[in-house]
């Protein structure tokens, strides 16, 4: 048995996508193992393909025994395969097995959950890139006293700027594809998935991209 890693562009919030992206990849012989991610990674092993349902649970109701729950999932045919953050993810190759605990409600939590985190994460960004380089540039100006990185900075703050603008875009894009899945209740397809990837892997680069652009310009400041 041979362990391969993979880069997954999903999250443990993506529900549906990260389950077909999961199932999608079981045909091709990967079966995701008990370590299930690091950081975007996802590490399987390797088998024959076949056919393999994923379930992402990451709001179980409440019980006297969350055990009790648990044990339940297990009886209806589903193996816990791993935990990552909040979530539990459980396997079947019972094609009839009855579905866990999953559906729109739980899925409609998630994406609240996912808009919450990507909005903490915008403001941070703006006040560590943007945000700081108005408070920098407005304080030069109102002191008169402008730098020889002046220019240098007005070139970043626009970069910055820009890569914040799609991001606000990306993260409005990625937030309509999943609620408009949720309302119309429609599985999601090869397409369909690849396409809110794209969205997702889109997103992670232009947060790189800022995160490199404030890298390079404090070193450049720096020399």
């Amino acid at each position: 048995m041979k362990i391969k890693w993979k880069y997954c562009p999903f999250s443990i919030h993506d529900t549906d996508y990260l389950q077909f992206w999961l199932e999608d990849c079981s045909k091709q012989g990967l079966f995701l193992s008990g370590s299930g991610f690091v950081g975007p990674f996802a590490r399987f092993y390797t088998a024959s393909p076949k056919a393999m349902r994923y379930r992402v649970i990451s709001a179980l109701p409440k019980t006297s025994d969350d055990n009790q729950m648990v044990q339940m999932i297990h009886d209806s045919g589903w193996k816990s395969i791993c935990s990552v953050g909040t979530a539990d993810i459980y396997a079947s190759t019972n094609s009839t097995a009855p579905e866990p605990h999953s559906d729109p409600d739980i899925e409609r939590i998630d994406l609240k959950r996912m808009a919450v985190r990507k909005i903490i994460g915008l403001l941070l960004l703006f006040l560590i890139g943007p945000g700081s380089h108005i408070l920098q540039l407005n304080s030069s100006i109102m002191t008169g006293s402008v730098s020889s990185y002046y220019l240098f900075d007005i070139s970043c703050f626009i970069l910055l700027l820009l890569a914040y603008i799609i991001l606000i875009a990306l993260t409005v894009y990625g937030w309509h594809i999943q609620n408009k899945h949720l309302t119309e209740y429609v599985e999601p397809n090869y397409e369909e998935t690849k396409k809110y990837g794209r969205n997702k892997n889109s997103f992670r680069f232009m947060v790189c991209t800022i995160i490199v652009i404030l890298i390079v310009q404090s070193i450049i400041r720096a020399l």
